[in-house]
């Protein structure tokens, strides 16, 4: 199990490796095939940043990229439509994004989710599924996003959703 706050390592280090972060309380299997960046790229390492092997860290514009980011605003939204709302629909003023409901296998297990599907300007696609999680007691133990991102081009799409379904399809968040 990989436990990790900076640096990057290869793709052949991470392959079918278990991703474990300890300050957002959750862990994911690792796909095959990405260089892994923990962290990368935030003030607070939110999360994980998974990039092609041949790209470095820093080249997380150009697809394929897969990030796992996690937030504590989750008490800002009642409902995954609401966080939706704000940060997808909210977003499309500036870019073409469109709320959806999953489709193709892309929610997070047992868990209502929802996909934020962006063009951007350079012609690749976002795809961010999205979910809030809600401990017993969150004034103690925390409510959270996690927004699940996958960056591709139509022309990609079926080469790449496959690692990130999978990826998706090992979510847990820690007990």
């Amino acid at each position: 199990m990989l436990c990790l706050a900076r640096g990057e390592l290869s793709a052949a280090e991470t392959a079918g490796e278990m991703y474990h972060d300890d300050s957002f309380a959750f862990s994911v299997r690792l796909p095959k095939g990405f260089k892994v960046c923990p962290g990368e790229g935030y003030s607070v390492p939110h999360g994980v940043r998974l990039v092609a092997p041949n790209r470095s860290c820093g080249q997380y514009d150009v697809p394929p990229v897969i990030e796992v980011f996690v937030g504590f605003n989750a008490l800002l939204y009642e409902s995954v439509d609401e966080l939706g709302q704000a940060t997808c629909v909210a977003r499309g003023v500036s870019e073409k994004s469109t709320l959806k409901m999953p489709f193709d296998g892309l929610a997070v297990p047992g868990r209502k989710s929802l996909i934020c599907e962006t063009i951007l300007p350079n012609g690749a696609v976002s795809f961010s599924v999205m979910t809030l999680v809600f401990k017993t007691n969150p004034i103690e133990t925390g409510a959270k996003t996690y927004q699940f991102s996958f960056l591709t081009t139509r022309a990609r799409y079926a080469q790449d959703v496959a690692p990130f379904r999978e990826m998706l399809r090992t979510f847990r968040v820690d007990p």
